[in-house]
């Protein structure tokens, strides 16, 4: 092989590997020579190979079988738009490392990244070195498809990425997951692009963008049901509180030596709304006294007071956001001498004494996903609001499924 001096080695061998493939004349599922004898064929050092490779696996367009060698892969998926190259952004809350792998930004991407096809492709990570933002980038050139995991710096205190960042990406849409500040989601949408807004029931950005969310109505309707079946009709319901990064005073004693102001998670208001109405179809009131609103680092404190309640209003079971509140509360309330039944929900299986009402986060990125497709292809159709269902599953065992997908695209390449 000649090269030629004006651009790497190893980009020439990738690039050249990437044309016999994507013409056919390397067939999908064919061995490719070792490497031993690619250093021979192209007449390239082994370091220049095995980088050319090794950023075609990352690319998905050759595996690696232990024992077996190389492979072309299985080119099953078309390019998303024909004829169109393009660009995905979906944007975290956080940072993107491999430590966030398996949790609910990650699964939701996922689910995404699996209803555009994009199966098998490594990412390469990215962290800033001006400390703005961190990323994953998923290529698949034959495709003409990227896909960029963006988030915040590392350890950033804010909860959705750099717009700056976002503005400079060149991205020809977004899906957004779980970022609730709404003067960012504000400016985000001020940009033009086609936008899904995924875990975040906000009516104020439906009429500029497709939303998904959580729908509890069934979930938490079920759970009422399973408790009055149990005979406990003294159901409380603990909504979540959580950090408001937009107000924060330094506090030396506090972590990142900064205090946050509170507020309510928004996904809390539908659920409470669907518990009200599950309770008022059975006949039962719900007193005041019977609805709070609670930061996870105060479920001690909260079931010290539930236990003082007098006995018409100590509850029996309590509804809560997730099972990361009512696990801990069922311990806490039992520590003082109250016994209830607890549940709240979930993106993933728990193994513990809370019941799960379970949120298939999977298929919310692939519903989210295919809707930005959807909008890319009928720029000018209606925004739709759609809810996907959770779905109240005491039984761990029958809640595996929701882990399926679950296998790693953030390890280190």
């Amino acid at each position: 092989m000649e090269f030629k001096t004006s651009t790497p080695k190893h980009v020439q061998v990738r690039e050249e590997l990437r044309k016999k493939i994507v013409s056919g004349e390397l067939a999908p599922g064919m061995r490719l020579p070792s490497e031993t004898e690619l250093l021979k064929i192209l007449t390239a050092s082994d370091t220049t190979v095995v980088r050319a490779l090794n950023e075609l696996v990352r690319e998905g367009l050759i595996v690696r079988r232990r024992g077996s060698g190389t492979f072309v892969a299985e080119q099953t998926h078309p390019p998303l738009i024909p004829g169109r190259n393009l660009k995905l952004g979906i944007l975290w809350l956080h940072s993107v490392v491999p430590g966030h792998t398996g949790n609910f930004s990650h699964r939701v991407s996922l689910g995404a990244l699996d209803a555009w096809g994009v199966q098998g492709v490594q990412p390469e990570l990215e962290a800033d070195r001006a400390g703005t933002f961190t990323r994953a980038t998923f290529s698949q050139p034959a495709r003409g498809l990227v896909v960029e995991f963006l988030g915040n710096e590392l350890d950033g205190l804010n909860r959705a990425p750099s717009l700056e960042v976002v503005a400079k990406a060149g991205y020809d849409a977004v899906m957004t997951v779980g970022i609730i500040e709404e003067k960012w989601l504000d400016g985000l949408l001020e940009l033009g692009l086609p936008t899904t807004i995924v875990d975040f029931p906000t009516q104020r950005h439906g009429k500029k963008a497709d939303l998904v969310y959580a729908d509890p109505q069934h979930g938490y309707r079920d759970a009422v049901v399973h408790f009055l079946s149990r005979g406990l009709k003294r159901i409380h319901f603990a909504g979540a509180l959580i950090r408001d990064p937009e107000h924060r005073t330094p506090d030396a004693s506090m972590n990142y030596g900064v205090r946050f102001g509170r507020r309510v998670d928004p996904d809390s208001y539908l659920r409470l709304s669907a518990y009200r109405q599950a309770m008022e179809v059975h006949g039962l009131r719900v007193p005041e006294q019977w609805v709070h609103f609670e930061p996870n680092s105060g479920l001690e404190a909260f079931a010290a007071r539930l236990a003082a309640l007098p006995e018409a209003d100590r509850p029996q079971a309590v509804l809560c956001h997730g099972t990361e509140h009512a696990e801990p509360l069922i311990g806490h309330c039992a520590a003082r001498g109250l016994a209830l039944e607890a549940a709240g929900g979930d993106s993933q299986p728990h193994f513990g004494r809370a019941l799960n009402i379970l949120l298939d986060a999977h298929e919310m990125g692939a519903v989210a996903a295919e809707h930005l497709l959807a909008r890319l292809l009928r720029p000018a159709r209606p925004y739709l609001n759609v809810g996907v269902r959770m779905v109240f599953a005491p039984e761990s065992a029958g809640q595996a499924a929701a882990v399926s997908h679950s296998k790693s695209v953030l390890a280190n390449p």
